[in-house]
């Protein structure tokens, strides 16, 4: 698992990305993410775009902006082995 602190504010409706590097993670792995604060109803995922790189995309279905507290991103990478 890998933290990394980040804030930001999603406008109503809209979606926010940010990229991190993390050491080792490819293409088609498997990237789970989560933060150590309430979301608020964000919907967040994470994908790995490019080899050492991940996403991570917040999508707020909500009406209202949602301004994120400080803290940290986890980041557990599960590997995709092709058969």
């Amino acid at each position: 698992m890998v933290r990394s602190a980040v804030t930001r504010a999603v406008a109503a409706a809209g979606t926010r990305l940010f990229t991190r590097t993390l050491v080792g993670v490819a293409v088609g792995d498997f990237v789970h993410v989560s933060a150590d604060y309430d979301l608020q109803g964000l919907s967040v995922t994470g994908y790995c775009h490019a080899s050492g790189s991940v996403t991570v995309v917040m999508n707020n279905n909500t009406a209202g902006v949602i301004d994120l507290a400080s803290g940290n991103w986890n980041f557990m990478i599960t590997r995709n082995n092709p058969a």
